[in-house]
């Protein structure tokens, strides 16, 4: 299971989508940080969407 870091709070989060995109930013922030590939970064980005 991949770790997705923490959401945005309720009254930040206007919908479900917006939530999701606020999420993955912080998350990819944070795989930044610890150097990760690109490639890996592809397979969690299709396991969120599809």
């Amino acid at each position: 299971m991949v770790e997705r870091g923490p959401r945005p709070p309720p009254e930040e989060a206007a919908s479900e989508t917006d939530d999701v995109a606020s999420g993955s930013i912080g998350y990819f922030r944070g795989q930044n940080d610890m150097r990760i590939s690109g490639l890996r970064a592809h397979e969690v980005m299709e396991d969120w969407f599809y």
